[in-house]
């Protein structure tokens, strides 16, 4: 399991991220948002130029780190309201983008339904643009990882493994997050890990509390999360891919090291878990 960070919870500024990750003994990270350099706004992923991302790719390659994943915000939008040329049009722009900096995975959603329903349903389209997804991510040479969350058609564990399954493409795996499948209703998140386990490549790691207001995200190891089963599980199964922190939680920098002691405290309980 190699531990990752996204970027801008480090700082917006990659060069700086990675300057303060060194620190950290962090030498792998996921991109989300940029501040391209020499700009003043940031900028999503998959929106900077060429030029741009040859530069970030030129400053992992000074600092030996690894680009792990992009995620540009694929396919968030709800289902009936996407204008799908334009969005596969963000993907090829996207898989362009992850050749010239050398990342082997971007991070894609799994649609809203329409009016946000939640009936466990996926209709035969979503699965086709899926696959064409994939088709041209394995053109490309990369993976693209399926992220559950409470919104999506791909909400819980069984029904973000139902989508892999048929799609049936080696170039489509999944983002783990345990958050967001309690969010969608497991209350036992091993039980939805074990529905998605054989597509696993990463896992979002943050934690979270609940109250009648609903959910707040927390410094990792100051929620509800069972994190040391989970990692249990992993550990099991022998899990090979990163474990990436990222929870937006201000001030970043203060909570990704909060974070980041946490999760090296819990890797080595649930060795003994």
């Amino acid at each position: 399991m190699r531990i990752a960070v996204v970027s801008d919870e480090i700082s917006e500024d990659f060069a700086e991220a990675v300057e303060l990750g060194s620190l950290l003994e962090i030498d792998t990270y996921e991109l989300r948002w940029v501040r391209p350099p020499g700009g003043l706004r940031h900028r999503r992923i998959g929106d900077i130029s060429d030029d741009a991302a040859a530069s970030l790719a030129a400053t992992a390659r000074r600092h030996g780190v690894t680009i792990s994943a992009l995620s540009p915000g694929l396919f968030h939008g709800r289902w009936d309201d996407l204008a799908l040329g334009y969005e596969l049009a963000r993907l090829d722009r996207a898989l362009h983008l992850a050749q010239i900096l050398g990342a082997q995975a971007i991070i894609v959603h799994g649609f809203r339904p329409p009016d946000d329903r939640r009936n466990g349903v996926c209709p035969p389209t979503v699965i086709e643009v899926l696959s064409e997804a994939a088709s041209r991510a394995r053109d490309a040479g990369c993976t693209l990882l399926l992220r559950n969350a409470p919104d999506s058609y791909a909400d819980s564990g069984a029904h973000t493994a139902s989508i892999v399954h048929a799609v049936r493409s080696p170039a489509l795996a999944v983002s783990w997050d345990p958050c967001h499948a309690v969010r969608a209703g497991e209350t036992a998140i091993r039980d939805g890990y074990e529905w998605v386990a054989p597509f696993v490549r990463d896992v979002r790691v943050k934690d979270q509390r609940h109250d009648e207001h609903g959910y707040e995200y927390t410094v990792l190891a100051e929620g509800m999360m069972d994190w040391i089963g989970q990692l249990a599980v992993l550990r099991r199964d022998g899990y090979q891919g990163t474990a990436t922190l990222g929870a937006q939680i201000e001030p970043r920098l203060l909570s990704t090291m909060q974070s980041l002691d946490a999760l090296r405290r819990l890797l080595r309980a649930a060795r003994t878990a």
